[in-house]
């Protein structure tokens, strides 16, 4: 099989390609240079005002390479563009790494300068630098105020690499989920003995109930927590959990402020039982004292060890106690709150979930 490339066939379609793109961005130093190489001094088709050619290269790198999925195409036909998903202002996936601006032939997508800006409005202990999030380097917060041309960083990994670390490493990918007995947990979050868990976000701390939790209570029904602005102190409750005629408070792990409330969950509260640690989150917080919390939370290690003596624990108290018609094929059933009586059930609850 003989493949032609330069063909008199070829050559004509990939000038009227180039004829349509360049009457969609007639500025674009790159499509006019193409023009001029393939003899088109001018495009017969009327121009438009506008940047975006719909190449895709910003949608493929942000998903492909940084691994973040922060920009996609939108709608259909001629009204098709490049944005943000659900016509969102901003992105909480975007990490501001200016991959896609990078890549842009036409410098349509500006998505680095609008998410940097946000970013600025983050506290000074969660500012997290781009390449930290990027998994280049290991640890770096922002002295700069994402003045990323002021830094010393940016400029070695310019000099470095000669292109964007985008395009020289693989995505980052998030750890891989461990399992302790029958409960899942990721090694990065942190945890309260209590069983909540915590991670950073946006500048943020996001909570929800982790899987030993998840799995203890059964299916929620019903969920009542605090609203934004609301401040709970240490071993006050933070939620209530319904489980059908049964109830489940958990307690804050540290003193708090709320930010924000997961509106989906509170119409929705199965999903906190379906995806605890994604969909699933409850609350958007601030630690009043961010060292405190650290101190309050165990992760990595530490987190498994707490999973691996509450199992056991558990499951020695299922079969003294209870015996072992509660478990379906070694683990929790997730109708345990109909077995169990009152007392039995509040027992339960105190002893695995009422502790900071």
């Amino acid at each position: 099989m003989k493949i032609l490339t330069n063909s008199e066939r070829i050559w004509k379609i990939r000038k009227m390609i180039i004829e349509l793109l360049l009457a969609r961005v007639p500025d674009s130093k790159k499509l006019q240079e193409l023009a001029s190489y393939h003899g088109i001094e001018k495009p017969r088709f009327s121009l438009k005002d506008k940047d975006c050619i719909l190449c895709g290269l910003c949608v493929r790198v942000c998903s492909e390479r940084v691994g973040r999925s922060a920009i996609g195409f939108q709608k259909r036909g001629v009204d098709r563009e490049v944005g943000i998903p659900f016509g969102k202002e901003f992105s909480e996936d975007c990490i501001g790494c200016g991959a896609c601006t990078y890549v842009c032939p036409t410098g349509a997508i500006q998505m680095e300068a609008k998410t940097l800006q946000r970013f600025r409005k983050f506290r000074a202990e969660y500012r997290k630098c781009r390449y930290m999030m990027m998994g280049v380097v290991d640890y770096k917060l922002c002295p700069n105020n994402y003045q990323c041309w002021h830094c010393e960083v940016d400029q070695r990994m310019e000099e470095l690499f000669g292109t964007h670390p985008a395009l020289v490493f693989r995505k980052k990918e998030e750890e891989e989920p461990v399992q302790i007995y029958e409960f899942i947990l990721f090694p990065e979050y942190l945890y309260s003995r209590g069983h909540i868990w915590a991670r950073k976000f946006n500048g943020r701390i996001r909570v929800g109930v982790d899987d030993f939790a998840r799995k203890l209570v059964g299916k929620i029904s019903d969920l009542k927590s605090h609203g934004k602005n609301d401040r709970v102190n240490a071993g006050n409750e933070l939620w209530e959990l319904k489980i059908g005629d049964k109830k489940a408070t958990m307690l804050a792990p540290f003193d708090l402020r709320v930010l924000d409330v997961n509106t989906d969950i509170l119409d929705n509260p199965p999903i906190a039982y379906l995806d605890p640690y994604r969909k699933g989150w409850i609350l958007d917080l601030e630690p009043y004292n961010p060292q405190e919390m650290r101190e309050r939370m165990v992760w990595d290690n530490r987190a498994k060890i707490l999973f691996k003596e509450d199992a056991e624990s558990l499951h020695a108290r299922f079969e003294k106690e209870l015996g072992v018609t509660i478990t379906d094929g070694g683990e929790i059933a997730p109708t345990l709150h109909k077995t169990l009586s009152p007392d039995s059930w509040n027992s339960l609850i105190s002893e695995f979930l009422h502790r900071v």
